[in-house]
């Protein structure tokens, strides 16, 4: 096996190009939907490692539950679902699209989650189109959906959109249309199969069809072609740039697992050509990556190529164990905890009054350090956090009684944590959310003539937070989702303002925050 794969390497690509008109070789011809989306209905949650579940339902009441898996998210994420209303730009005879589009565009997971679509209206299994696209709406193909069950049930191992439709005819010409990506090609090819085979099972109670066995057949014979032509292609140039092998490994990974969604166990291709190429993936994206990181401070692409280096090796077979080769995955932690390095520098300056006529002001500068902290170093699961104390406090305190301010200090430092840290494709910061659990800024105030108490300490950087910030507040802590993309290091700021009244206490404050990139 190993010495026909060798010869086959050394075949030339011109064989695969002269055959112009087969449906995986052939330019693309892509299928592009136009969506209209119902941002009324959509859902957004943050979710983790520990996985979780969205649901949702359309105006029309169809409903969505995305469950993602423990493990399937490599650190706090931010998931955004929101129904598709109308689709334009179909194939005749395929009926409006019930489905999702799901944000942050691109996001690559750790491992499968499922969408379960249960429209108001019963689709049978022969009348299932199983969508995917990208870009909202670009490049759609057809999911290959899991099997063995009568729900419809997709699996999502990437970001963009998904779900189905109804097929008034048995024969789409589906293959007018040919997909970017040689394993959305496929998938579709075999998805129409599955589809057309589910009509003969009705027809002719039968489970064991021909377009059943066609299926199967196309998944183990046409699928070692394209891969070998993927890798050949790679063969051939020797200056082949990062992106040219992560889309060969990743083709690998996606064919994989269609045909393992069809029960077929083996893998695509020799261990010893995978080891080769993915051997490769890592000497030619690694450094790039890391370099990336350093300069833009955009971590997830970090992440992500290390999810997917240790998740394809695993898929094809080259290693079943989580971290399949020590060595490398010590490098790429060390690479993440370097880069993942940002400080979060907060100036707060605020006033408030009580009901009795006592008011005061505030004003303090932090600095948090925020680092990477693995939760499982084998899945490269991590949080972004970090706490730093209050500095150069400034604290006023007047009370027309006999209390007056002795002295302040900071007590309880500020804890930190970031969430859903996203980078354009051009590694120019997009978007994050920020965690923040308020310090302690005590003011300590002192009557001397006070029968009852002489000494009072009061947290004034909290009665300020408290009440001026009231609309951010979940418990002690604070959540921001609106800061400012900037430019790198200073990759995000805010201005946070905020004034209220909580109890006969009113407040007002003004808090900078920048977040910069210190890593590399």
């Amino acid at each position: 096996m190993r010495i026909w794969l060798f010869l086959l390497c050394l075949w030339p690509i011109a064989a695969f190009a002269e055959a112009t008109d087969d449906f995986y070789t052939a330019p693309a011809n892509p299928l592009n939907l136009t969506l209209a989306l119902e941002d009324d209905s959509a859902e957004t949650a943050i979710l983790g490692p520990d996985g979780g579940k969205l649901k949702l339902k359309n105006a029309a009441g169809d409903s969505f539950v995305l469950t993602f898996p423990e493990g399937a998210l490599l650190t706090d994420t931010r998931i955004t679902a929101t129904p598709i209303a109308t689709t334009s730009g179909l194939p005749e005879g395929a009926g409006a699209i019930t489905g999702l589009v799901l944000k942050p565009d691109g996001l690559e997971l750790a491992a499968t989650a499922t969408l379960e679509i249960t429209p108001k209206a019963s689709i049978p299994p022969e009348g299932r189109l199983h969508w995917g696209f990208y870009e909202d709406g670009s490049d759609a193909f057809l999911h290959i959906p899991l099997q063995g069950t009568d729900s419809i049930i997709l699996p999502i191992d990437h970001f963009s959109g998904a779900g189905v439709s109804f097929a008034d005819r048995a024969n789409l010409q589906l293959d007018r249309w040919r997909q970017q990506r040689a394993e959305d090609r496929l998938s579709t090819r075999v998805a129409e199969l599955i589809r057309e085979s589910a009509a003969e099972a009705k027809a002719t109670g039968e489970d064991d069809t021909a377009k059943g066995r066609e299926a199967g057949e196309i998944m183990k014979g046409e699928v070692t072609r394209m891969v070998l032509s993927g890798w050949l292609k790679l063969a051939a140039s020797p200056a082949a740039d990062c992106a040219t092998v992560e889309a060969a490994t990743r083709s690998i990974n996606a064919i994989d697992k269609q045909r393992q969604l069809l029960g077929i166990s083996e893998s695509v291709a020799d261990g010893e050509v995978m080891r080769q190429l993915f051997d490769r993936y890592w000497a030619v994206c690694f450094p790039e990556k890391v370099k990336i990181c350093q300069s833009t401070g955009d971590l997830p692409q970090l992440a992500a190529f290390g999810l997917a280096y240790d998740r394809q090796r695993q898929l094809v077979g080259i290693s079943g164990e989580a971290v399949a080769d020590p060595a490398r995955s010590a490098e790429l932690r060390a690479a993440m905890e370097a880069c993942g390095r940002y400080k979060l520098t907060v100036n707060a300056s605020g006033q408030w009054k009580d009901n009795a006529g006592v008011y005061g002001t505030t004003a303090y500068k932090i600095e948090v350090p925020i680092r990477l902290q693995f939760t499982n170093p084998d899945l490269l699961t991590y949080t972004l956090e970090g706490e730093g104390p209050p500095t150069a406090q400034s604290v006023t305190f007047v009370d027309y009684a006999c209390w007056k301010l002795d002295s302040s200090h900071g007590g309880a430092p500020m804890l930190a944590r970031l969430q859903s840290l996203e980078f354009r494709d051009d590694h120019t910061p997009l978007r994050v959310e920020l965690k923040l659990r308020a310090a302690e800024v005590m003011a300590v105030i002192t009557c001397p003539t006070n029968r009852f108490r002489k000494t009072i300490e009061n947290d004034v950087a909290w009665v300020v937070w408290a009440v001026a910030h009231r609309k951010d507040r979940v418990g002690r802590g604070f959540g921001l989702k609106t800061m400012k993309a900037g430019s790198h290091p200073k990759i995000f700021t805010y201005s946070w303002e905020g004034k209220g009244e909580d109890q006969g206490t009113t407040a007002s404050d003004t808090t900078a925050l920048t977040l910069e990139h210190i890593g590399g």
